[in-house]
């Protein structure tokens, strides 16, 4: 059954994007308040890194009862705190890229990140939200009435795994 979703809650939502709006007051922080024994970016980069990764374990095994009971706020929540975390690493990410590539070739530093932040978009919000819709998969994929292709939980989970390898990898 489709449930509705009220206008007020559709502006609760739209503050989840907050965060990335307000990039430019955090850029300055990250170079003011570090650890000088993990690094200027690194201070960002890995703890962002594993706050993302409890996030969305959590996430993982909560997504689909809030959006079935329709708990806005707490889903709000949780994606202010995720998109704050991608905010912080992003500006830590393209710190350590003009530190990182040499000055001729910023322009492919810049032209890499653009083509994976759209394949990013691609992948993860028009695939994998068709495929965990049960109305499009029996209309496009199915021959028969089915249930969705993947659940939201599902890739949500291996990328939480994913990430809380990446942050505990020793180098």
């Amino acid at each position: 059954m489709e449930k509705k979703i009220a206008p007020t809650d559709l502006a609760i939502l739209s503050a989840i994007l907050y965060p990335l709006s307000l990039k430019f007051i955090f850029a300055p922080l990250t170079d003011v308040f570090y650890s000088k024994s993990f690094g200027r970016k690194k201070s960002y980069v890995i703890p962002t890194q594993f706050i993302l990764s409890i996030l969305l374990i959590i996430l993982s095994w909560k997504i689909e009862d809030l959006i079935e009971e329709q708990r806005v706020v707490m889903i709000a929540v949780i994606g202010f705190l995720t998109i704050t975390c991608i905010a912080v690493q992003d500006i830590a990410l393209d710190s350590w890229l003009v530190v990182l590539v040499h000055p001729r070739n910023y322009k492919y530093g810049t032209s890499v990140a653009y083509v994976a932040d759209i394949l990013g978009h691609l992948i993860g919000f028009n695939m994998l939200i068709h495929f965990a819709d049960v109305n499009f998969c029996n209309k496009y994929i199915y021959s028969e009435p089915h249930l969705s292709l993947i659940h939201i939980s599902e890739p949500t989970r291996l990328l939480s795994i994913s990430y809380a390898v990446f942050c505990l990898k020793k180098k």
